[in-house]
């Protein structure tokens, strides 16, 4: 509730109006990969303000989505597909991230959510840098990034290292096709993926 005492804040993002910021990259997100036909954006149904004890609180309502990363990886046997499924489809969130200049600052496995759909699904993704489609055929898992609590807007960074540290993470625990940990740039990851 603190938030409603910096709604018209124009200064730095601060503990007290995070939530607005949340608000603000989740609906950014949605507008990018709507626009794009991606179905890999947690959505939002609707938002609003609820008075507790005579005090305003930000509600965000979402769509519910079943498994973490983590239980995914600890329940069901990743294969080789299955990593470059996860790969590529959080590679393309990570770019679209990028070109809204959004950095995560908290990317770890519970904050990546996992949907079943009822039966294998076409997913679309756009690489703005070659102005070129791209289709990711008959997937049984669809990759979510949750958690923009504190996430920033910084046009001056790139969230390549951050995305970069995050793969790695995983490179030892699920069967990778190419090593992440030597690559400078999303380009570099993408060529790797292509290879794919």
């Amino acid at each position: 509730n603190q938030d409603f005492k910096n709604m018209r804040n124009e200064g730095p993002v601060t503990k007290e109006n995070i939530a607005w910021m949340e608000l603000h990259i989740l609906e950014t997100l949605e507008r990018k990969h709507k626009s794009l036909n991606s179905q890999n954006f947690i959505h939002l149904y609707t938002k609003f303000v609820k008075l507790i004890n005579d005090k305003p609180y930000l509600c965000l309502l979402f769509q519910n989505i079943p498994f973490t990363l983590y239980d995914m990886i600890h329940l069901y046997p990743y294969q080789m597909k299955d990593t470059i499924s996860f790969l590529t489809q959080l590679f393309f969130v990570a770019k679209y991230m990028n070109d809204e200049h959004i950095l995560h600052n908290d990317l770890h496995y519970f904050n990546v959510m996992v949907d079943i759909p009822l039966q294998p699904t076409d997913l679309k993704f756009f690489d703005k840098s070659t102005n070129t489609w791209y289709i990711l055929p008959k997937q049984d898992k669809i990759y979510y990034v949750i958690d923009y609590g504190v996430a920033e807007i910084n046009h001056s960074v790139s969230n390549f290292y951050e995305w970069k540290k995050f793969f790695t993470y995983f490179q030892s625990r699920l069967p990778f096709p190419f090593v992440i940990s030597k690559m400078t740039s999303f380009t570099e990851m993408f060529q790797q993926i292509l290879r794919l």
